[in-house]
């Protein structure tokens, strides 16, 4: 390994500059306009130009210009892309067939998977270009390899409507997916031919579900059969958000991400057996490249397990060869090829922590396993019949741990600027986590490789074999909730903001329900929480890239699941201070769990009642104008918390979901307190509330309304749009601008739509 570890300045790299020119053709074509013609122009002058003069500048335009001409043929260029300009903003009719790829992945009675088409009617027009296309169907799923003609309704992606939420549609783009076909009825896909797939690919999706089903069986824990199959395979989907943001929080979450690691290990180990057994070492490496193949496609040829693949099998050629690898070299050359068979990995997080890592790994680690090692090396003089066994193994120890050492904080500080950049995250306990995560890893992997080879003898053996990484994976969930636990084991950072703003307010788009984040000097509140999913998939990544960890507050505005079905979830993620919601009761099972929650944790709950006010930071108070005590409500819209949140001069008046008899309460008895600036409205169950008196007495300059596309009755009223474009009033409506953001500067304040570009500001 110390061999193998020179420093990247002392070996030839010939694979350097074509790789930055890669780098740089695709960069090009992503952000520049030009199409392929001209590209393809410039690769030609290039080429003759090269191979008359053997130019090496001549070659580096080459290499650039190919790559670029390829970036295009595979992005907005393709076959996928060029569909999904016609398809446009229409959703036309459209029949496919095709044969199924990859896996098929079912949620509440849904399937969803890729469909390789070899042909497509639409609107009755034939198109015969290969393109990946996703279906999402209600009917049972396909097998993958299976030849199908669906039938359904061609629709674009649409992007995220939300900050901080995943962007779907960026990443299945970059897969070469552009658009999708909903099928709705089990009688509208047709069931052609089975197993028409790549049978290497079929047979590589059997042996993972044989292996799902062999590294699980008698284990009834179900949080560390999801951690096995995510060590093992890749797949965090069942894994518990907590876990992963304990895994990620410490820097250890690569223990899932099938990468080196468990390329080393896998060829590590199956190095041992084979040479245990008297295999030549040519016939070994050999043997070992297909087994790390035939891995790659099982855990779905992700970019870290790709990379990691072709570098492996790039040493045990040169050791077939009997060759010494430079592996930084062999670092570059991976990327190379894999850059040149698909362009768009370039822009893949995966790819670029892989690489990132590993070439920090190579740069840095020699020099610092060197200064840590340099207490554990024994004196050369000092004879070694002279050290007792407690030296010699204190030696070997110190010099095992000084490597690990210098291998995790390397890997940290070549990690640190896209953790930054993609989580907002400072993993301040990555290096103690690792020296307890990767020697756990290594031994639940060859346990996992024992109980493998011990299902085809005896499947209690196996079970065995099961148990004891039961053992071991309680240990290392143990370790990491342990050290993730500590205050500074993380930190999440928020990009700094020019100017910083004195307020900030996140309106989100959830639909039928809905939630708030305001962020006052410092302080951070939640009003709602959304549904789980809408936690999970939106709050959390949001938060956390706004360096939030826990917040001041919690204020619940009524008991609909779409407003706080995630509140018991919010509350264990971010342990609010404070709770805020209404002294009037409901039926709400989500509430009642929430206070069973609140009561375990110790977290105490004000109820609020109107005339009531709130301090949310110095200068920001919170004002609760509705419910009053002793009404008799009859209805949910009539029990909903409306609050007006002053901040500086700036008032901002939050309806909720309350309908027209709130507003008529208001009108009655509270008509000066319903001035304001920005009116947030959100989408009343019992019909869509457009009083006119109502808008006149809190005569806001915005209104930002929430929307659902059903049922009905919470759709926006023609009656308020008609109303507020009579009084030229801007509206923001969430069914199509997303997300809305408000913004308190020092001069001004300013309202702005996240998927549009809708704006407003004012002066103060």
């Amino acid at each position: 390994m110390n061999a193998l570890l020179v420093s990247p300045g002392r070996q030839r790299l010939p694979f350097l500059f074509p790789l930055a020119s890669a780098i740089l053709g695709i960069v090009a074509a992503e952000m520049t306009p030009m199409d392929s013609s001209i590209w393809l122009g410039v690769s030609l002058v290039a080429g003759v130009w090269y191979f008359a003069m053997r130019s090496r500048v001549a070659f580096l335009i080459f290499c650039a210009s190919v790559f670029a001409l390829l970036h295009l043929w595979q992005s907005r260029e393709s076959p996928a892309a060029i569909l999904a300009a016609r398809i446009g903003q229409e959703s036309p009719h459209g029949e496919a067939t095709g044969i199924v790829t990859g896996e098929v992945r079912t949620f509440s009675g849904k399937s969803s998977f890729t469909l390789a088409v070899d042909h497509l009617r639409m609107d009755e027009k034939n198109l015969n270009a290969p393109l990946a296309l996703g279906v999402e169907s209600d009917a049972p799923p396909p097998a993958p390899g299976d030849s199908i003609r669906v039938t359904g309704i061609l629709q674009n992606l649409s992007p995220p409507r939300n900050p901080g939420q995943f962007d779907s549609m960026a990443w299945s783009e970059r897969r070469g997916i552009f658009s999708r076909l909903r099928v709705a009825h089990a009688n509208d896909t047709q069931i052609l031919a089975t197993s028409q797939g790549n049978p290497i690919e079929s047979a590589a999706l059997k042996a993972r579900d044989w292996m799902q089903q062999t590294l699980t069986r008698g284990l009834d824990d179900p949080l560390v059969a999801n951690l096995l199959i995510g060590m093992t395979l890749g797949d965090t989907t069942a894994m518990p958000e907590g876990l992963r943001e304990s895994f990620r929080g410490t820097g250890t979450f690569h223990l899932f991400a099938v990468s080196g690691l468990h390329v080393g290990i896998l060829a590590v180990l199956f190095w041992s057996i084979f040479t245990s057994v008297r295999i030549p070492r040519r016939a070994a490496a050999a043997l070992i490249i297909p087994i790390l193949c035939f891995y790659a496609l099982m855990t779905g040829l992700k970019p870290a397990n790709t990379r990691a693949t072709v570098m492996a099998v790039i040493i045990l050629i040169g050791l077939m060869g009997r060759r010494q690898p430079l592996l930084f070299n062999n670092l570059l050359a991976a990327a190379f090829l894999i850059l040149l068979t698909n362009t768009n990995q370039l822009f893949n997080p995966g790819f670029q922590f892989s690489f990132s890592v590993v070439a920090a790994i190579m740069i840095f680690e020699p020099g610092l396993r060197h200064m840590l090692a340099a207490p554990f090396i024994k004196d050369p003089f000092l004879p070694e019949s002279l050290l007792s066994p407690g030296h010699r193994f204190g030696l070997k120890a110190g010099q095992y741990i000084a490597a690990l050492v210098a291998v995790s904080t390397a890997a940290w500080i070549g990690s640190l600027p896209l953790t930054l950049g993609y989580f907002h995250l400072i993993s301040l306990s990555a290096i103690p986590a690792n020296l307890l995560a990767v020697p756990l890893a290594f031994a639940i992997m060859a346990v996992g490789l024992l109980s493998l080879g011990a299902a085809g003898i005896s499947i209690t053996l196996s079970v065995i074999f099961n148990q004891t990484n039961w053992l071991l994976s309680r240990i290392l969930i143990g370790g990491i909730s342990t050290l993730a636990a500590f205050p500074a084991s993380f930190i999440y950072v928020k990009t700094p903001d020019f100017p910083k703003p004195i307020a900030e307010v996140v309106v989100f788009d959830f639909g039928s329900g809905g939630a708030v984040w305001l962020s006052v000097r410092g302080r951070s509140w939640l009003f709602d929480t959304g549904s789980l999913y809408h936690h999970d998939t939106v709050l959390l990544p949001f938060l956390h890239s706004q360096g939030v960890r826990s917040l001041d507050g919690l204020l619940i505005s009524h008991g609909d699941a779409g407003h706080i079905g995630a509140s018991s979830s919010a509350v264990a993620s971010f342990t609010p201070h404070r709770i805020i919601e209404s002294m009037l009761k409901d039926h709400s099972s989500h509430r009642h769990r929430l206070h069973a929650d609140l009561q375990r944790l110790g977290i105490p709950k004000s109820l609020h009642r109107s005339g009531d006010a709130h301090a949310l930071a110095p200068g920001a108070t919170l004002h609760i104008l509705h419910p009053p005590p002793g009404l008799s409500l009859r209805t949910a819209d009539e029990k909903i918390l409306v609050v007006r949140a002053d901040i500086e001069e700036v008032r901002i008046l939050f309806m909720f979901d309350s309908g027209l008899a709130v507003e008529r309460w208001l009108l009655a008895n509270s008509p000066g307190e319903l001035a304001c600036d920005i009116l947030v409205r959100g989408a009343p169950s019992s019909g869509p509330a457009a009083n006119s008196a109502f808008l006149d007495a809190a005569h806001p300059q915005v209104v930002i309304a929430t929307a659902a596309t059903f049922p009905r009755s919470e759709q926006i009223s023609p009656a308020l749009i008609e109303i507020l474009n009579s009084a030229g009033i801007p509206l923001f409506r969430q069914d199509e601008c997303g997300a809305v953001t408000i913004r308190i500067l020092s001069p001004a304040w300013e309202v702005s739509a996240f998927l549009t570009d809708q704006h407003f500001s004012h002066l103060r």
